[in-house]
């Protein structure tokens, strides 16, 4: 009596060849592309040729360029899709804030694969760069005048008017950040023209003129914010001038029951209102801010 057996043998010495998709490259998700949503998804495939098949995909995502040793406790295998079409998702969070996830900062995605010979592409680690930035810097920016209070109004006349600022980001500020900048009448004011410290941004010998003042802010990895704040310091009145009557007209007797008084009025910053009296005490608001008018009956 005689019985067979038979079986295929498959020489495979050949590791699986893997490639990385999302990130693509340590461009497409560094700098000012760093992943700004909390759960990124990593794509990439694996094949495995003529050989006995993809086991496992290995993957860790580390805040070293240098791989992990193989043997390393900390690799993950749990992916989605299939060995061919892998994919997985890492969740991120700001800097300092609850939850689980990776907080914002520069990572590297490390991935090898195995197939069912044993034979390992751990030699031929895909590395992959990149960075979690979740939003843009904050910049606020605020006029005061010497009580410490916000001035809303888009001019003053309080010669010791000064800027609060604040700059920053989850992420963290790049080094020299924030840069001020200030205009008076729309040139640039020397850094000797003003001091900058704790947050406070103090006008030297502040004089009559429009100024802006812009701060912008970059963080870590290039995204900037700029907030401005524009104001005009006026320490001086308005200027009137009476085209009706005239000066002859004033020198003669009127016979009319009522007298009309037309004129101007320019200032700096723009007239708000004109006022009149005709005893020093009582006063009437005119009709009109840069042409006025009354009407007064003797």
């Amino acid at each position: 009596k005689t019985a067979e057996d038979t079986f295929d043998l498959i020489g495979d010495k050949t590791a699986p060849t893997v490639t990385v998709s999302i990130p693509s490259s340590d461009e497409s998700n560094t700098g000012l592309n760093a992943v700004n949503v909390t759960n990124f998804r990593f794509e990439g495939t694996t094949t495995d040729g003529t050989g006995t098949g993809v086991s496992n995909i290995y993957y860790q995502i580390t805040t070293s360029a240098a791989k992990p040793a193989e043997n390393d406790a900390n690799w993950r295998t749990s992916i989605g899709g299939t060995l061919a079409s892998w994919n997985f998702s890492e969740a991120f969070k700001a800097k300092g804030a609850q939850g689980s996830g990776d907080e914002e900062g520069t990572y590297y995605l490390h991935v090898f694969a195995k197939d069912k010979a044993g034979n390992s592409s751990y030699e031929k680690t895909i590395t992959r760069k990149f960075d979690v930035d979740l939003s843009y810097p904050t910049v606020t920016i605020s006029a005061k005048d010497t009580d410490d209070s916000t001035i809303s109004a888009t001019s003053t006349k309080d010669k010791g008017l000064y800027f609060t600022y604040k700059a920053s980001d989850t992420n963290g500020l790049a080094a020299n950040q924030p840069v001020i900048t200030i205009e008076k009448d729309g040139t640039a004011l020397a850094n000797t023209a003003y001091t900058v410290a704790s947050g406070k941004i103090t006008l030297v010998s502040a004089t009559d003129g429009a100024y802006k003042v812009k701060v912008s802010a970059k963080d870590v990895v290039g995204k900037t914010t700029e907030q401005t704040a524009e104001i005009r310091l006026d320490t001086s009145a308005p200027v009137i001038t009476v085209t009706t009557p005239t000066d002859t007209d004033l020198s003669s007797w009127f016979t009319t029951g009522s007298i009309r008084f037309e004129g101007t009025a320019t200032d700096a910053s723009a007239v708000s209102e004109l006022e009149y009296s005709t005893d020093g005490t009582t006063w009437h608001k005119a009709t009109g801010t840069s042409n006025w008018y009354f009407t007064i009956t003797p």
